[in-house]
């Protein structure tokens, strides 16, 4: 019900009609997830570490109700010490090869030390030196969920790769 009441509030505080829930501190369960989807949220911020969005969640726990757009590789550490530390191994070894296989890499924090707003904005700059695509995750969703909605079949027959696209049904 409160996941309802904060929906309601959104709207009639700005107007808009919001699609993505996150739970705060992404402490959410099943009961949570389902919750959300039956308030009319089509997407689900839910959890660390997933390098595509999907329907499962983290631990299974979306169970096909959303689409869940995980923030991917992006916890940045609180330490700025450790901030500098994950800021070389994501510059120097996990956003080339994300980008060698163009997969999406969602950057996110919530901005409590000034070494992980460094570290973030150093690979925001990056992003943007490179001509990333920066999306909102509004933005972000709305390509995931149109993706989704599609069905690619591939075969290699004789040497020759054969490939189909439909809807997903």
């Amino acid at each position: 019900m409160r996941i309802v009441r904060a929906r309601e509030e959104l709207i009639a505080q700005f107007g808009i009609n919001p699609r993505v829930w996150e739970t705060p501190h992404l402490d959410g369960n099943l009961d949570t997830y389902r919750a959300a989807a039956a308030a009319g949220y089509e997407i689900i911020n839910e959890g660390d570490g997933h390098l595509y969005p999907n329907r499962w969640g983290y631990d299974g726990l979306i169970n096909d109700s959303a689409l869940n757009v995980p923030h991917t590789a992006s916890y940045v550490p609180l330490d700025e010490g450790e901030a500098e530390t994950y800021l070389a191994a994501a510059g120097y070894h996990m956003m080339p090869r994300l980008t060698r296989i163009r997969a999406p890499f969602f950057l996110f924090y919530h901005g409590f030390v000034q070494g992980q707003e460094d570290a973030m904005m150093s690979l925001a700059e990056c992003s943007h030196e490179c001509d990333f695509w920066t999306p909102t995750i509004t933005e972000y969703a709305d390509w995931w969920v149109q993706r989704d909605a599609i069905r690619v079949v591939s075969s290699i027959e004789a040497g020759v790769m054969r490939a189909t696209v439909s809807d997903h049904p």
